[in-house]
């Protein structure tokens, strides 16, 4: 077993006790990044049983959901902040998107 399945095994062990500890709801999710990440190592992962993925790098995002086309329930997250020219990208390829804001620019 690869290094990368036994620390997403840990990960995944980790976020099931504390959802038993904290009664948290079961649909609290793993979403794996997978930036810098090879598409083998996503497919590594998704053989083991991992279904959603974050990318916030679009030419990695793109480049990687054209070679992982055949991986059918694969759930493709993008994070972070996107340009309005690549917009279309995200909205024909991403299943959701997850935009981080800096706390600072949060109002008190």
């Amino acid at each position: 077993m690869s290094d990368l399945i036994q620390r997403w095994q840990s990960v995944c062990q980790q976020i099931k006790q504390d959802r038993n500890r904290f009664h948290a709801p079961q649909s609290v999710q793993l979403i794996a990044v997978s930036k810098t990440f090879p598409a083998s190592d996503i497919r590594s992962l998704y053989d083991a049983g991992q279904r959603d993925f974050g990318e916030n790098y679009l030419q990695e995002f793109s480049e990687k959901t054209e070679i992982l086309t055949d991986l059918p329930d694969l759930v493709w997250h993008v994070i972070g902040h996107i340009q309005s020219n690549k917009s279309r990208t995200v909205a024909e390829k991403a299943t959701g998107f997850t935009p981080l804001i800096a706390l600072k620019l949060l109002p008190a």
